[in-house]
Protein backbone atom coordinates (compact mmCIF):
# COMPACT_ATOMS: atom_id res chain seq x y z
CA UNK A 1 0.00 0.00 0.00
CA UNK A 2 3.05 2.59 1.09
CA UNK A 3 4.69 1.62 -2.37
CA UNK A 4 1.70 2.47 -4.51
CA UNK A 5 1.05 5.65 -2.32
CA UNK A 6 4.59 6.63 -2.90
CA UNK A 7 5.17 7.10 0.84
CA UNK A 8 8.69 6.14 2.84
CA UNK A 9 8.19 4.88 6.49
CA UNK A 10 10.90 3.71 9.59
CA UNK A 11 10.44 0.16 10.70
CA UNK A 12 11.60 -0.13 13.92
CA UNK A 13 13.04 -3.71 14.68
CA UNK A 14 13.57 -5.31 17.93
CA UNK A 15 17.59 -6.83 18.15
CA UNK A 16 17.91 -8.59 21.38
CA UNK A 17 20.19 -11.63 21.30
CA UNK A 18 19.80 -12.65 25.25
CA UNK A 19 18.10 -15.53 26.72
CA UNK A 20 14.35 -14.58 27.78
CA UNK A 21 13.38 -14.39 31.27
CA UNK A 22 9.68 -13.48 32.04
CA UNK A 23 9.66 -10.23 31.58
CA UNK A 24 11.12 -10.47 28.38
CA UNK A 25 8.78 -12.96 26.97
CA UNK A 26 5.49 -10.48 28.22
CA UNK A 27 6.83 -6.87 26.66
CA UNK A 28 9.71 -7.75 24.36
CA UNK A 29 9.01 -9.09 20.62
CA UNK A 30 9.48 -13.14 20.68
CA UNK A 31 11.76 -13.06 17.22
CA UNK A 32 15.58 -12.82 15.93
CA UNK A 33 16.65 -10.11 14.19
CA UNK A 34 19.09 -12.89 12.56
CA UNK A 35 16.10 -14.90 11.23
CA UNK A 36 16.81 -15.01 7.43
CA UNK A 37 13.27 -14.31 6.19
CA UNK A 38 14.09 -11.13 8.47
CA UNK A 39 17.00 -10.22 6.95
CA UNK A 40 15.28 -10.82 3.59
CA UNK A 41 12.95 -8.32 4.61
CA UNK A 42 15.27 -5.45 5.57
CA UNK A 43 16.11 -5.87 2.08
CA UNK A 44 13.31 -5.29 0.77
CA UNK A 45 12.39 -2.64 2.82
CA UNK A 46 14.98 -0.68 2.40
CA UNK A 47 15.05 -1.08 -1.58
CA UNK A 48 11.78 0.40 -1.21
CA UNK A 49 13.21 3.56 0.08
CA UNK A 50 11.90 2.62 3.92
CA UNK A 51 14.15 3.32 7.08
CA UNK A 52 15.34 0.62 9.76
CA UNK A 53 14.98 1.81 13.29
CA UNK A 54 15.68 0.07 16.23
CA UNK A 55 13.04 -0.88 19.10
CA UNK A 56 15.29 -0.83 22.43
CA UNK A 57 14.36 -4.31 24.76
CA UNK A 58 12.01 -2.69 27.57
CA UNK A 59 14.66 -3.03 29.96
CA UNK A 60 17.07 -0.97 28.12
CA UNK A 61 15.84 2.15 28.79
CA UNK A 62 18.85 3.02 31.03
CA UNK A 63 21.37 0.76 30.34
CA UNK A 64 24.02 1.99 27.38
CA UNK A 65 25.71 -1.27 26.88
CA UNK A 66 22.58 -3.08 26.13
CA UNK A 67 21.25 -0.72 23.93
CA UNK A 68 24.24 -0.27 22.07
CA UNK A 69 24.51 -4.38 21.57
CA UNK A 70 21.01 -4.45 20.15
CA UNK A 71 21.94 -1.16 17.71
CA UNK A 72 24.97 -3.15 16.70
CA UNK A 73 22.82 -6.66 15.94
CA UNK A 74 20.32 -4.90 13.79
CA UNK A 75 22.87 -2.97 11.89
CA UNK A 76 24.60 -6.32 11.25
CA UNK A 77 21.52 -7.92 10.76
CA UNK A 78 20.39 -5.33 8.15
CA UNK A 79 23.26 -4.04 6.83
CA UNK A 80 22.43 -0.56 6.81
CA UNK A 81 23.21 2.28 10.20
CA UNK A 82 20.75 2.38 12.22
CA UNK A 83 19.96 5.80 13.61
CA UNK A 84 16.00 6.14 14.44
CA UNK A 85 14.78 4.65 17.63
CA UNK A 86 11.81 4.48 19.67
CA UNK A 87 11.44 3.12 23.24
CA UNK A 88 9.04 0.87 24.89
CA UNK A 89 6.42 3.89 26.28
CA UNK A 90 6.25 2.07 30.06
CA UNK A 91 10.15 2.28 29.85
CA UNK A 92 11.47 5.73 29.57
CA UNK A 93 13.55 8.62 31.49
CA UNK A 94 13.75 12.57 30.95
CA UNK A 95 17.21 12.40 32.39
CA UNK A 96 18.57 9.12 31.10
CA UNK A 97 17.15 7.71 28.55
CA UNK A 98 17.82 10.74 25.53
CA UNK A 99 21.65 10.18 26.58
CA UNK A 100 22.27 6.75 26.34
CA UNK A 101 20.74 7.08 22.91
CA UNK A 102 22.83 9.63 21.78
CA UNK A 103 25.89 7.98 23.42
CA UNK A 104 25.22 5.06 21.22
CA UNK A 105 24.89 6.97 17.68
CA UNK A 106 21.30 7.02 17.64
CA UNK A 107 20.10 10.81 16.08
CA UNK A 108 16.25 10.63 16.13
CA UNK A 109 13.98 9.43 19.05
CA UNK A 110 10.38 9.27 18.49
CA UNK A 111 9.15 7.65 22.26
CA UNK A 112 7.42 10.76 23.41
CA UNK A 113 3.53 10.11 23.34
CA UNK A 114 0.35 9.97 25.15
CA UNK A 115 -0.31 6.32 25.84
CA UNK A 116 -3.99 6.31 25.69
CA UNK A 117 -4.98 9.76 23.20
CA UNK A 118 -3.78 11.55 20.33
CA UNK A 119 -1.89 14.64 21.05
CA UNK A 120 1.06 16.80 21.30
CA UNK A 121 2.88 15.48 24.10
CA UNK A 122 5.37 18.29 24.46
CA UNK A 123 2.66 20.72 23.63
CA UNK A 124 4.16 21.86 20.17
CA UNK A 125 4.14 20.00 16.67
CA UNK A 126 7.79 20.30 16.24
CA UNK A 127 10.75 17.94 16.03
CA UNK A 128 13.26 19.44 18.75
CA UNK A 129 16.88 18.79 20.63
CA UNK A 130 15.64 18.15 24.16
CA UNK A 131 17.40 19.83 27.07
CA UNK A 132 19.93 17.48 28.85
CA UNK A 133 19.73 18.18 32.29
CA UNK A 134 22.95 16.31 33.28
CA UNK A 135 25.32 18.96 31.01
CA UNK A 136 23.06 22.28 31.00
CA UNK A 137 22.84 22.10 27.26
CA UNK A 138 20.70 21.03 24.10
CA UNK A 139 21.31 17.23 23.17
CA UNK A 140 22.33 16.34 19.31
CA UNK A 141 19.72 14.01 19.17
CA UNK A 142 16.35 15.20 17.86
CA UNK A 143 13.38 14.38 19.05
CA UNK A 144 9.82 14.09 17.35
CA UNK A 145 6.26 13.33 19.08
CA UNK A 146 4.62 10.71 18.56
CA UNK A 147 0.69 12.33 17.79
CA UNK A 148 -1.10 9.10 16.95
CA UNK A 149 -0.82 5.50 17.65
CA UNK A 150 -3.31 3.18 16.23
CA UNK A 151 -4.44 1.77 19.50
CA UNK A 152 -5.33 5.33 20.66
CA UNK A 153 -8.20 4.98 18.34
CA UNK A 154 -9.50 1.07 18.37
CA UNK A 155 -8.59 0.38 22.19
CA UNK A 156 -8.55 2.95 24.43
CA UNK A 157 -11.34 4.99 23.08
CA UNK A 158 -13.75 2.94 21.65
CA UNK A 159 -14.62 5.01 18.07
CA UNK A 160 -17.08 4.12 15.21
CA UNK A 161 -15.23 4.33 11.47
CA UNK A 162 -16.21 7.70 10.90
CA UNK A 163 -14.84 9.05 14.26
CA UNK A 164 -11.52 6.98 13.40
CA UNK A 165 -11.60 8.88 9.69
CA UNK A 166 -12.13 12.37 11.94
CA UNK A 167 -9.43 11.84 14.52
CA UNK A 168 -6.88 10.97 11.86
CA UNK A 169 -7.90 14.06 9.59
CA UNK A 170 -8.05 16.23 12.47
CA UNK A 171 -5.03 15.78 13.88
CA UNK A 172 -3.10 15.77 10.20
CA UNK A 173 -4.78 18.95 9.51
CA UNK A 174 -3.60 20.35 12.37
CA UNK A 175 0.06 19.33 12.23
CA UNK A 176 0.18 20.31 8.40
CA UNK A 177 -1.30 23.94 9.35
CA UNK A 178 2.00 24.89 11.60
CA UNK A 179 4.14 22.93 8.91
CA UNK A 180 4.85 20.49 11.74
CA UNK A 181 7.21 17.45 12.28
CA UNK A 182 5.14 14.57 13.84
CA UNK A 183 5.54 11.03 14.07
CA UNK A 184 2.53 8.35 13.52
CA UNK A 185 2.35 4.94 14.79
CA UNK A 186 0.99 1.61 13.54
CA UNK A 187 1.94 -2.02 14.78
CA UNK A 188 2.38 -4.00 11.64
CA UNK A 189 0.93 -7.33 13.45
CA UNK A 190 -2.87 -5.37 13.36
CA UNK A 191 -3.04 -5.22 9.59
CA UNK A 192 -4.18 -8.85 9.85
CA UNK A 193 -6.85 -10.04 9.83
CA UNK A 194 -7.06 -11.29 13.57
CA UNK A 195 -7.07 -7.59 14.67
CA UNK A 196 -8.76 -6.09 11.77
CA UNK A 197 -7.59 -2.40 12.06
CA UNK A 198 -5.73 -2.07 8.21
CA UNK A 199 -8.62 -0.56 7.02
CA UNK A 200 -7.63 2.63 9.34
CA UNK A 201 -3.80 2.23 8.31
CA UNK A 202 -5.18 2.74 4.50
CA UNK A 203 -7.30 5.57 5.44
CA UNK A 204 -4.22 6.87 7.22
CA UNK A 205 -1.86 6.42 4.56
CA UNK A 206 -4.54 7.90 1.62
CA UNK A 207 -4.93 11.41 4.44
CA UNK A 208 -1.12 11.58 4.08
CA UNK A 209 -0.77 11.05 0.40
CA UNK A 210 -3.16 13.69 0.01
CA UNK A 211 -1.00 15.72 1.51
CA UNK A 212 1.44 15.79 -0.31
Amino acid sequence: VEKDMGIQSVFHFHADPRSKNLKRWIFDPGYSSENKRLKKLFLELIELGHEIGLHPGFDSWNNKEEMYRQKQLLEISSKTKVAVCRQHWLRFSWEKTWAIQESVGLESDTTLMFNDRPGFRNSSAVAWHPWNVSSQTAHGLTARTTVLMDSHLYDYQLMTLKQRAEQVTSWLAETQSVHGDNSFLWHAHTLTKDYGWREGFVYLLSSINKLK
